[in-house]
Parts: C-alpha cells; sequence; structure tokens
C-alpha cells in the first residue's frame, strides 16, 4: 500500500505575476480648476459624492480660488436639512447601493450631494486644526470679503425668529450630528474672533450668531466690550422676533414687551443697557474727582 501524498497543482492563473495596480495610470486633479470642470460635466450622483470627498485636496492657486472653493462649498451645502429645498415632490428610481440608498427621488439625491458638502465643510474647514496659541485655520480666509459675506449668509438667522436654519438639527439621522456641533463651534468662534483686529468691524453683523445659538448672555463678558452698534442690532433683533402673547403671535413693540414675553435677547439688551449707563457715569464721576484734584492741588499752589 503506498503512503505517498499527491499534492494538487496550483494553477498558474491564480498565482497573479504583477500587482494589477502597478503597471495603472493614475492621475489627479492638480487644481481647483480642473476640479470645478470635472464638477460641471458629471451628472451621476455617486461621482458628484466622490468629487466633494476631495475638493479641498486640489490645490488652489491663488487667494481668490480658495476663497471660491469655500463659497461653492457653502453654496451646495445651503439648506441641506430640508429635502422641500430641492425641487417638487418626484417619483423614486433606482441608483444603486451605498453610499446612496437604492431607491432615492431627484430630490432626495439633491439633498444628499448638498449634505455632504455640508460634512466635507466641517471636516475641511469649519474644523479649526491649529492649537490654542496660533490664530485659527481658517482666519485667512474669512477675513476676504467675498468668502466674509458668503459665510454670514449661509449662518444667517430664520425670517421669524432667531436661529441659524443651517445649524438646525432638523431631519438628522446620522454623523451630521457631530458635523453640526462642529459648525455651531466654528459659528461661536466666528464671533469670538470679530473681537480681533482683523475684523472689528464686522462685529455688529455677527451679533445675529451668539443670539441664534442661543449664547446672547456671553455678550455680558467684561472681557468682550460691546459697543453702540452692536446694542442697537441687538434691539433689532429682539423687535424682529415673534414671539406668542398669550393670544396671538406677533413681533413686540418694544424691549420691555419683549423681555415680558419671554424673550432671553431682549433681558440681555436691558442688562447691557443699565451696564452701559452705568459704566458712563461711574466713568464721569472718576473724571470729575480727578479734575476736582487737580484743581485743588492748583488752588493751593496759587494759595
Amino acid at each position: 500500500m503506498s503512503t505517498t501524498t499527491e499534492v494538487a497543482e496550483i494553477p498558474t492563473a491564480a498565482v497573479p505575476i504583477a500587482h494589477p495596480l502597478a503597471d495603472k495610470d493614475i492621475e489627479s486633479f492638480g487644481t481647483w480648476k480642473q476640479w470645478r470642470t470635472a464638477w460641471d460635466e458629471t451628472k451621476d450622483p455617486k461621482r458628484l459624492l466622490g468629487l466633494l470627498q476631495f475638493g479641498f485636496d486640489v490645490s488652489s492657486e491663488t487667494d481668490d480660488e480658495a476663497s471660491e472653493r469655500v463659497r461653492f462649498y457653502l453654496d451646495l451645502a445651503d439648506k441641506y436639512n430640508s429635502v422641500e429645498n430641492f425641487g417638487e415632490r418626484d417619483e423614486c428610481f433606482e441608483f444603486g447601493t451605498d453610499p446612496l440608498p437604492c431607491k432615492m427621488s431627484l430630490r432626495q439625491r439633491k439633498r444628499f450631494i448638498s449634505r455632504k458638502a455640508f460634512d466635507v465643510l466641517c471636516t475641511r474647514f469649519f474644523r479649526n486644526t491649529n492649537g490654542p496659541n496660533e490664530p485659527p485655520s481658517w482666519a485667512r480666509l474669512v477675513t476676504m470679503p467675498e468668502a466674509f459675506e458668503k459665510l454670514l449668509w449661509f449662518l444667517r438667522p430664520d425670517e421669524w425668529n432667531t436661529s441659524i436654519p443651517n445649524l438646525s438639527d432638523i431631519g438628522h439621522k446620522h454623523e451630521s450630528s457631530r458635523h453640526l456641533q462642529v459648525a455651531t463651534e466654528f459659528a461661536y468662534a466666528l464671533w469670538k474672533f470679530s473681537f480681533e483686529q482683523m475684523i472689528s468691524d464686522r462685529r455688529p453683523e455677527l451679533t445675529c450668531l451668539v443670539v441664534g445659538l442661543g449664547r446672547e448672555g456671553d455678550l455680558l463678558q467684561e472681557d468682550l466690550p460691546v459697543e453702540s452698534a452692536e446694542i442697537a442690532e441687538l434691539e433689532r433683533i429682539v423687535l424682529r422676533r415673534v414671539l406668542w402673547d398669550g393670544e396671538n403671535h406677533r413681533r413686540p413693540k418694544t424691549v420691555e414687551e419683549a423681555c415680558a414675553l419671554g424673550s432671553r435677547p431682549a433681558r440681555t439688551l436691558l442688562q447691557l443697557r443699565v451696564i452701559v449707563k452705568e459704566c458712563a457715569r461711574l466713568a464721569k464721576i472718576r473724571e470729575l474727582k480727578r479734575t476736582k484734584a487737580e484743581t485743588d492741588r492748583e488752588i493751593q499752589n496759587l494759595q
């Protein structure tokens, strides 16, 4: 009886001679212009998602292109959290598998792409990647006028109240809740950054951010001096917001009435008015005391 064990030969075809990527020509988009051309020519939703994923990895040859990239992503991400913003209701069609669900209507696809733009903004722009003793990583771009105006537009408050629609968690069911937190932290950091010299002249316009985030109480911080223009902007915000008076929803006639109806921004505004008035009174007293002391010394020297 033979004890020899025969070993089956491995087919030559099962052992690749070279890796399939070894001789593969791979090219990437070198510039933002090339990326935009690819975007404009692409209609497939999955390819659009892929382009959005690495849009911040291509080089921008000028500051204008860097600004354009941020503005383009902000345009795409606007109103990402509501399918109602992407056209009329339509039928669902088969579009394949993940990352897009098997069945998705045209406007649902558009919303999915818009939400992807928002997520990329959060990971590649809104998130500060610099250390605590450095300017924010987004500082240079927000000082560019066109980029700053687009950010103000993206973070605009609701027409009827002080909330910021693009920072709302309505419709969020996935990891974008984490991205939403990043965007919210960015909006607050942008307001704090407005106290720096680079964009200090835009502080009144950013008052809506701290109010929209529900952090209007931070306007009372001693190390963040609030000026008259910001107080005037806060009053405009208070009187624009629709409140419930027990019978109807309406805008308040006065700041005091808004405070009585439960408006926290109105309460902060009244506190600011008292602080400004009292600070001015105390400063006047100190000035008069200093002047009196100087006058008394002069009189004493003349006697």
